[in-house]
């Protein structure tokens, strides 16, 4: 039996939806008959999504299974660091960071949000002033570039496609967010930037379905779609709609046309 490994963030993770079981990535993995393993972490960044997705590859690779991994990247201004105290953060002393990790959750942001997750940002917020998390995720935020975001999250992804090549395991990639690839219409690129992009083989990768020429993410194809959405996330029936798509590139890719 084969065991899909899916990683990417709270889209993947399947934050506000019902049960986990409505994901994408679980609906896929029992349309296609799969054992399932989901590390998906809400908040993660690119690099973070590289590190568990590998380091659920060699755990499987010595149980003997069979694997394939499906993963959905994140948006590109989110960083992962190893810091050298405990953070209190799941999975301490490695820490996701954002732009938001240095601010105070806004008024806006309260009113689209539940009583519990309004608890949750403000224990998170508590949590990281503490830590020193919110100081930190300032000062970086403040210093790097849109550039730097994209390289080091074109580097996580170059760095798992050729691992899974390496083992030899199907991999099927598709994004969250459509800012990863908006740089391609920019003029004046920074050559590392473009040297590193031209590394992913974007052309084997599951884009759903739109009404407009644009190639949207996940996030925005349900927005541009109208399906309905939680506070911050789409709800199931954009998961389901998604799941119903990548079953289809699934299967093609593994009939026809050899992820990698």
């Amino acid at each position: 039996m084969t065991i899909l490994i899916a990683g990417g963030c709270s889209l993947t993770y399947g934050s506000e939806l019902e049960s986990q079981e409505k994901s994408w990535s679980s609906i896929v993995a029992g349309n296609m008959g799969l054992n399932y393993c989901n590390v998906a972490k809400p908040g993660a960044s690119n690099a973070q999504i590289t590190r568990q997705v590998i380091t659920a590859t060699e755990k499987f690779i010595l149980l003997n299974l069979d694997i394939s991994v499906a993963v959905m990247w994140t948006f590109p201004n989110r960083h992962e660091f190893r810091f050298a105290y405990d953070t209190e953060h799941k999975d301490s002393p490695w820490t996701s960071i954002n732009p938001w990790t240095a601010l105070a959750m806004t008024e806006e942001q309260k009113s689209r949000a539940s009583d519990e997750q309004i608890a949750i940002m403000n224990n998170n917020e508590e949590r990281d002033k503490r830590t020193g998390v919110q100081e930190f995720a300032a000062m970086f935020t403040r210093h790097m570039s849109y550039e730097y975001d994209l390289y080091t999250s074109y580097k996580e992804m170059c760095l798992l496609q050729y691992y899974l090549r390496h083992m030899g395991i199907p991999y099927f990639p598709t994004y969250a967010a459509t800012s990863l690839f908006e740089y391609d219409d920019v003029e004046d690129k920074d050559q590392s930037v473009s040297i590193m992009r031209n590394q992913l083989a974007t052309h084997k990768w599951m884009v759903p379905y739109s009404n407009t020429e644009r190639r949207h993410g996940f996030y925005d194809w349900a927005k541009q779609s109208g399906f309905p959405f939680y506070s911050t996330h789409p709800g199931e029936e954009a998961h389901e709609e998604f799941a119903k798509q990548f079953t289809e590139f699934y299967q093609h890719k593994l009939l026809k046309d050899p992820p990698f």
